[in-house]
């Protein structure tokens, strides 16, 4: 992705993009205000019109941004040779985390588009949001079942499994957004994920002999 906006120093490209995500996911495309995102930034407001001359390309900017962190840092790193659900699980788990200490509101703000109703963006975001679907849709499709017990309906336990842990990971984000985004202790959270794994495979997966 190229844009003059990286020309800007890095911890202040950071700076303008969190207060960005932030503004655009608290109040939606058509409230947003550009004043609040260059104080949050702690910027004025020509840099920001320098790099971005209105507010439909910045949020589109940001868009493609958020996308492309998502598809690079989020999927991207996955190991998909690895075809066991809770080892997989536990790779998503530790990707969100390390993009939540860098961005925040980066899972908030790709949610918040994909319900956008503003129809200046609405169909362009429609448009882009199709390659991230598209992973989302591979991301559990080649998973091994075999190591589920018998007795099992396994696409259930599957889902319990998957809804479970992603709930678990969302309410960091939650507890995140209420502490001022303070840094996410990763270790421990991932020590803590480690308890509820061990729950599951104990449940669902077949007894080694």
């Amino acid at each position: 992705m190229e844009h003059k906006f990286f020309n800007m120093d890095k911890d202040k490209q950071d700076r303008v993009i969190n207060a960005c995500f932030k503004e655009f996911s608290f109040n939606g495309y058509d409230l947003a205000s550009t004043n609040n995102m260059v104080k949050e930034a702690g910027i004025s407001k020509g840099l920001l019109f320098h790099y971005f001359p209105t507010k439909k390309e910045l949020y589109l900017f940001l868009y493609d941004y958020a996308q492309e962190i998502f598809l690079k840092d989020f999927y991207g790193l996955i190991d998909y040779h690895e075809k066991d659900l809770i080892k997989r699980l536990k790779q998503l788990v530790k990707n969100k985390l390390i993009i939540l200490n860098k961005y925040p509101l980066l899972f908030t703000f790709l949610e918040k588009a994909y319900y956008e109703t503003s129809n200046e963006i609405k169909s362009e975001i429609n448009e882009r949001r199709l390659q991230a679907e598209t992973y989302a849709y591979q991301l559990f499709a080649d998973i091994a079942l075999d190591k589920f017990r018998d007795d099992l309906n396994k696409e259930k336990a599957v889902n319990i499994i998957i809804w479970t842990i992603t709930g678990f990971s969302n309410q960091y984000l939650n507890q995140n957004m209420i502490n001022s985004f303070s840094e996410i202790n990763i270790d421990k959270v991932m020590a803590e994920l480690e308890q509820y794994l061990k729950i599951f495979i104990k449940l669902f997966y077949r007894t080694e002999e």
